[in-house]
């Protein structure tokens, strides 16, 4: 990776004498590692969990039905 290319969270893995890393965890959010790292997941995450919550409501009753009627 060039000089170029790099953005701001380069310049921040490394302590101040340069040597040893930095633990980005302590640094950052979960939430804030995915937002920087994969946008993506986080869109995918609030589209597809509705859906779940959906086919839960629906289909958690009908399934309780089904195995309280045996």
């Amino acid at each position: 990776m060039n000089s170029s290319s790099s953005n701001a969270t380069t310049a921040s893995t490394t302590n101040t004498n340069g040597l040893s890393p930095i633990n980005q965890f302590e640094l950052w959010s979960p939430f804030e590692i995915l937002r920087e790292t994969a946008p993506h997941v986080i869109t995918i995450d609030r589209v597809v969990t509705p859906i779940w919550y959906i086919i839960g409501f629906i289909g958690n009753p009908i399934s309780a039905k089904i195995w309280l009627s045996r």
